[in-house]
């Protein structure tokens, strides 16, 4: 009996002696929650990560303090007239340079607001009703109707004379002038081109293709002409800005 009892105090004791302690268990377990180190490329993707955001950031702050810039100077370039302006003027020309803001923006600038207006809407219309939304998705009808809406807000800021706009985006202005250039040079010479194959050269002889040369000629010269009025006021409000622009702080002063 005495060694029955030995034999189970000794099996007992070695059971127990096989069975981790706590402390040991919470060292296994603390290194199985702990988190591998990350790799080193991953440290590399977060460093860009936070150098893109970083200079993300900057670009916002930048572009957020031109605009603010821009709509001050907006505001600083308002015409403001004197109440006694009769004492500046003393001539007809004095007038026009005095007032020069308002006869443009009368006899100008709101005008051509509501053309170019229009002129869109034409566009619009005759590609979704009959062109049946641009002739399923045609690249040269999207592309002409891209440069319309395009050209018509910029010359927006050019003809109504912004004076911010006009010192600050000179870059953009050159690039429009181009454009509007080049665009109506092509179109009058494919209307040059057009009166010539129907009044001045021979059509006795001419064959299936020449006729749908000339049918598409003409077509395309209706459907690129609402950008021609836009391009003219560009071009030549470019022109005569030289003498008549308004950079003044103060317009009227």
């Amino acid at each position: 009996m005495g060694e029955e009892i030995a034999e189970g105090d000794l099996w007992k004791a070695q059971h127990d002696a096989m069975k981790p302690t706590t402390g040991g268990q919470s060292n296994v377990d603390d290194k199985e929650d702990k988190p591998a180190p990350p790799k080193k490329e991953e440290n590399e993707i977060v460093k860009i990560l936070e150098g893109f955001e970083h200079q993300s950031e900057k670009v916002i702050l930048k572009e957020e303090e031109d605009l603010m810039e821009f709509e001050t100077e907006f505001k600083d370039d308002l015409p403001q007239y004197k109440k006694n302006w009769q004492d500046s003027v003393h001539s007809a020309w004095d007038f026009v340079v005095y007032f020069r803001w308002i006869i443009n923006m009368v006899t100008l600038a709101i005008p051509f607001s509501l053309v170019s207006v229009l002129l869109i809407g034409f566009d619009v219309v005759v590609n979704i009703v009959f062109n049946k939304w641009w002739a399923k998705a045609n690249a040269i009808l999207i592309a002409q109707t891209v440069y319309l809406v395009t050209q018509t807000f910029l010359s927006q800021w050019l003809i109504w004379e912004i004076p911010a706009w006009l010192r600050k985006f000179k870059i953009i202005r050159c690039f429009s002038w181009i454009a509007a250039l080049i665009y109506t040079g092509v179109w009058a010479l494919a209307l040059i081109k057009l009166l010539f194959m129907l009044f001045v050269d021979d059509n006795s002889s001419d064959d299936y293709e020449t006729l749908m040369f000339a049918l598409f000629l003409a077509y395309m010269l209706i459907m690129t002409a609402p950008a021609i009025p836009v391009n003219i006021a560009i071009v030549s409000k470019e022109l005569v800005l030289e003498e008549f622009t308004l950079l003044n702080k103060h317009i009227g002063q």
